[in-house]
Parts: C-alpha cells; structure tokens; sequence
C-alpha cells in the first residue's frame, strides 16, 4: 500500500463532503426555525387573517425547562464508577473535577440550554470539546528594591520574564522586572456548534459520532485568527467559495449583509475564510489500516494533519431514529398541527371580522363610494332618496362552534405526539376541576416523554464528560489546586487513567423531587430508630442521606448544613470552670504593660540602629568629601608647579633673546652718532 499525500486527502475529503451535505435537511432546519418563529410562511390573500400558531415555539420551550433542572440542580452531573476499592478515592477526585470543569469553567446552563434546544427544533444538535491552554498577563516594574523584587516573586504565581539590575553612584541596587502572572488555568472548554456547520458521514448509523468514519465541522475564520493559532497563511489563499451551510446559516441569522464599497481597501488579516475542521479514517500511512487522522483545511491548503485519539465533536438527538444519525425533531411532530391550527385560526377571525364589519350592496349612482369604504362608529354615507333602497347589508351566519372544537383537537394530537399538555405547563384554567386521578395520569404521561428526552440526552452528557476526562489526561501538564465540594484539594491529572464507565447521576427512574425527599425522610427516621439500635447504620451513612435529602431540596452545598463525619473535630475534654474575672482583668493589664515595655523598647532599639545607621552613612560621607578635597588640592598644586615652570622657561627665553639683541642696537646707535 502506498503513502496518501495532502492531495489525495483534500480529494478524499471532499468527495465525503459531497456526499454529506443534504439540500433536503437544510431546507428542513430552515424551516424549522421559521416555524419557531412564527413567521408567516404561507401568507393569506390581501385583507385576511394573518395570524400564526405557534405550538412549535410553545412545545419547544415547555421541555427544555424541565430538561434541565434534572441535570443542573444537583451537585454532581456525572459520576465515574471505580474499578475495585482501592479505586475508590480516585475516582472520586476524577469525578468531582469533571464536573467542576463542566459547571463552574464552562457555562453549564449555557450550554445545555442551546444544545437541547437545537435538538428539539434540528433533529441534531452537536458541542465541541477543545483544550484551551493557560492564560497569562505581563507586569512591568521599575526601580524595586532587592527586597521588593523577592517580595514580589513570592506573591502568587509570578514568573520573571525579563531583569535589569542597576547599581547608582551610591552603590544602590535598582531592578527593573517584567513578570508573568498565570490569569486562567489550562483546562477543556466546551462550545455549542450550530448544526449547519457539522457534516458526518451519510453511511453512519448512530447519533454518537465516537466510531464516524469522516466528520467535518465548518467555521468562518479571519487570517488573523488563523495566525493566532499558529498556521502561517497568506493574506491571499482562498477557501472554495459558498455551500448549503452559509445559506443555512444566514436563515438562522434571520438575515446577512456584507459592506461593498471599492473606494475603502479592506484589512488582509480581517478577511474571513471557510476553514474546514476534519476527523476522517483513511490509509494515510500506507499501512493497510484506516487510522483516526485530524485535518485543517482552508480551500485545498491543508493547514494541520495529525493522528488524533478521540472525536471530540458529540452529537445528541432527542428522538433517535434506529440506523441513522439523524432523528426526529418537534417540528417534524407537529408541523402539520401548527399548520391546520393556523387555517382554523384565520378562517375564525375572518368570520369574525366579517360578522362585525359585514358586507354591502349598494347601488353605486345613490351612495358616495368614499363614504362606504371608510368604516367607523358614527361616520356618515351619503346617499340620495331613500338609504333603505340604496344600501343591503349581507349578513354572515357566524359560528364558530365546529372551529373551536377542531382546535381542540389538534391540541389533543400535540399532546399526544409531544407529551406536553396544558395540564403540566399550566395553560389550562380547567384543571382544578379535573380528578385527581385523571390529572396524575396526564402529568404521568407527559413525565414519561420529558424521562425519555432526559435518557437520551444522559447518553450524551456521558460521552461529553468521557471526551472532557480524555482531553484533561492527555493536555494536562502539571498538578494544580482547585476548590472541590467546597474544599481546596490538589489534582494532577498526570497521575489518572483512563476510564470510560460511567454513570450519569441526574435522578432519572426515582421520582420527581417531592418523591424522592419522602422516601428519603422515610429512610432516615428509619436509620435513626431501629438502624442505630441495631447497628445497621454510621454516622457516614446518616451523613449520605442528608446530603442526597439537602440536593433534593435544590440545595447544592450540603456541607452548609451538616458536618462531614470525615472532617468532625475530636470530642473535646470536659472544660474547668472559668477563671475569676477580676485575675483575667489583672492578668490582661500586664499582658498590656508588658507590650507596652516590649513595644517601647523596640522602638528604642530601632531608633538607636537607625540614627546609628545615619552616623555611619554621615562619616562615609565626609571621609569621601575629604579625599575628593585632598584630591582636589594636590592636583591644583601640580597645574600651579608645571603653570610656574612653563613662566620661567618664557622668562628665560625672552631674557636670553634680549641678551643676543643688545650688541646690536648699540652697535647700530654709534654708526648713527658719528
């Protein structure tokens, strides 16, 4: 078998890319999102009814609520079961970090929220899972101390990136420091990615995408953000032009616009380019087996090829379909409800509109036609001779019986196939006068759909932690300290292994909430009574249920309430009785006066090796001023000597000129006189 190039899997890549995108399913989303909406899609004639159900929108939004609050009131979302007692502890630790992770360094309620909701409207809906590495800011400082700079080092987790030491006149030591403080700690960070963008392989037949043989996921990305993540990209490459996906994603946006102006050159590193982000099985190295391989593409410009462990792209659908990967959404359960309640509801109201403002017939050359069209309480019709004659009104049979009891219906059709009725979501003003026995057996059902969603989405929430573990044991590169369960523990991911049973701990098939604190509170008085008597129960084992009794109340951190068994003090002795006031009040006088002493004599002895201290800077000081003065003197004594010297020698000179010139001037003064 011979090696593939980066052509031959930009070409494999893009034929698994044609074969992917489904015209058939976008519409379908597109559609889908419109009817959440309530956008008039199918418009009525000029001058009816406009009106729009929207049973999409209300079913939708009635069971992301209780969804929720079965995976985010508790403490825990996921558990990790260990493998024998000695694994007890770890799993534990790995447990409590994921979740941490998952609520505390990710926006939980976020996330779930818009990954159930476009599974609920978009067959699918689908989150990314990615390592973000530690965060860090640059401090600068001028002028410290030796002191200061080691002070500063100890403070935090402060690292010296750059030093400059100086020493003045004096012998001061001064440094300059730029440090680098960690602001965010490397950990696995969690996305929402709108369906559009995701393209799996058409012959996969399941929703879990852990064994997919090709996944992509498209995003608009600027070349400075590209840069940013370290691809060397020139400002020109180009990415292949528009697909389904950017029509998709301009429906979901309700509407696109792109400024066009050719007078303004735009910025290089701002332009956006289609990157294509893939996980695809093939032969790449030649070996006869298909190998997991993670590919960046920009247009056919293969950004990133690398063998990967995991897909961390996981997909959820709330009504699954056996054999496929896409499923069911409420739009496809209840367009054709939505439909015919929109009929039903805009013929009600044009027969409405019609019985309140009837038709005429009118002769045309007796009534002023201006006036006939304008209708309004007390507006006036002109007519000529008798208005009996000249205008009939035709009169509309309204009854809107059969049309209400049809909207009834249809109801009852919505909550067959959805589960969610007017009972459990409060719309409907009768149930009160129902039978308690009818109105459990309602609330029981719709429970039933919501538990069934739950289960499906638990599937996914197992395989997303799975994914949040793999990422943190594969990046993590040192230990560090967190807060878990209210308590700062350390954690060193280093030191896991891989684990991939699990089981999610959202409370599913053991009752609402008021059910599960009754069986509880029945469980504790029985652990109290006869289980302490007859040792069958601990003080770890009452701990436990009050701790189950504190979440299902909503309560979180039930450590607010009760004491850990684990971390209860020792009994403490039996306490001597308090000593007499009047000694404490003695005893606390002298323990002043002696701080006082100790304060004051501290004072003077700081005092005394400061003025100490200065005395000596001061003698230091006038020692030197004396040997720059004595330093001063001798060198002006030298410039004075070789000054004096250098006059002699001009004195010498102009002497020893003159002595030569006297002959003969006078030798020239008697040539004169004679």
């Amino acid at each position: 078998m011979s090696k593939m190039d980066d052509k031959d899997l930009v070409r494999a890549i893009e034929h698994l890319e044609t074969a992917a995108e489904d015209g058939t399913l976008a519409d379908n989303r597109t559609q889908a999102l419109d009817y959440y909406r309530g956008e008039n899609v199918n418009p009525a004639p000029e001058g009816r009814s406009q009106v729009v159900d929207r049973s999409v929108y209300d079913v939708c939004e009635s069971l992301k609520g209780p969804i929720l609050k079965l995976f985010l009131s508790g403490d825990e979302v996921v558990k990790f079961t260990p493998r024998g007692p000695e694994d007890i502890q770890a799993a534990e630790q790995e447990t409590a970090y994921v979740n941490w992770v998952l609520t505390e360094k990710n926006d939980a309620f976020s996330l779930f929220s818009g990954w159930l909701h476009d599974a609920l409207l978009q067959k699918n809906s689908y989150v990314l899972a990615y390592w973000k590495d530690d965060e860090y800011e640059r401090e600068k400082y001028k002028g410290l101390s030796l002191e200061e700079f080691q002070a500063l080092l100890q403070s935090g987790d402060a690292q010296p990136v750059e030093i400059a030491e100086t020493i003045d006149d004096y012998g001061t030591l001064t440094i300059d420091a730029t440090i680098q403080r960690t602001t965010a700690q490397g950990c696995v960070h969690v996305v929402n990615v709108p369906p559009e963008s995701v393209l799996v392989d058409p012959n996969a037949t399941t929703v879990s995408l852990a064994q997919s043989a090709f996944v992509m996921r498209r995003e608009d990305k600027t070349i400075s953000e590209l840069r940013a993540m370290g691809f060397d990209v020139e400002d020109d490459i180009s990415d292949g032009g528009n697909s389904v996906e950017d029509f998709e994603r301009d429906a979901r946006k309700e509407r696109s616009w792109q400024l066009h102006d050719e007078d303004v050159e735009p910025d290089p590193s701002m332009r956006r380019v289609k990157v294509r982000e893939c996980w695809i099985r093939c032969d790449y190295d030649g070996d006869g087996e298909a190998e997991l391989r993670h590919v960046i593409v920009v247009g056919t410009t293969v950004l990133l090829n690398e063998e990967a462990d995991l897909i961390p792209l996981v997909a959820f659908s709330a009504k699954p379909l056996p054999h496929q990967h896409y499923g069911e959404s409420l739009y496809d359960e209840i367009k054709e409800v939505q439909d015919a309640k929109t009929a039903l509801l805009r013929g009600v109201l044009d027969a409405l509109y019609l019985a309140n403002s009837p038709r005429h017939a009118i002769n045309a050359d007796r009534v002023n036609l201006d006036d006939m069209l304008v209708s309004r309480p007390g507006g006036l019709v002109r007519v000529e001779g008798d208005p009996m004659g000249a205008v009939l009104p035709l009169s509309e049979a309204y009854n809107p019986a059969p049309a209400l009891s049809t909207l009834e219906y249809m109801d009852t059709v919505r909550e067959t196939r959805t589960g969610v009725t007017r009972v459990g979501t409060g719309l409907d003003p009768n149930a009160l006068n129902r039978t308690a026995s009818g109105i459990a057996m309602l609330q029981g059902a719709q429970s039933q759909r919501i538990e069934l969603v739950a289960r499906y989405f638990a599937t996914a929430v197992t395989e997303l932690c799975s994914v949040v573990h793999a990422l943190t044991l594969k990046h993590s590169r040192r230990a560090s300290i967190v807060q878990l369960r209210n308590e700062w523990v350390p954690v060193d991911p280093r030191q896991w292994t891989r684990r991939k049973d699990m089981s999610i701990n959202v409370g599913l098939g053991t009752g609402n909430r008021q059910e599960q604190m009754a069986f509880l509170m029945q469980m504790l008085q029985l652990a109290l009574g006869p289980g302490v008597q007859l040792g069958f129960s601990a003080p770890d084992k009452l701990y436990a249920m009050l701790t189950k009794l504190s979440n299902a109340a909503g309560f979180k951190n039930a450590e607010e309430f009760w004491v850990n068994p684990k971390n209860a003090p020792p009994p403490q002795p039996q306490q001597p009785p308090p000593p007499d006031p009047k000694l404490i009040e003695v005893q606390q006088r002298g323990q002043i006066e002696q701080a006082k002493l100790q304060q004051s004599a501290q004072f003077e002895q700081a005092k005394a090796q400061q003025d100490a201290q200065m005395e000596m800077s001061r003698a230091q000081a006038e020692m030197m001023l004396e040997r720059e003065k004595a330093q001063m003197q001798a060198e002006i004594a030298r410039y004075k000597a070789e000054l004096d010297a250098q006059v002699a020698l001009e004195v010498a000179r102009i002497r020893a000129q003159a002595d030569v010139m006297r002959p003969i001037n006078t030798m020239g003064m008697s040539d004169g006189l004679s």
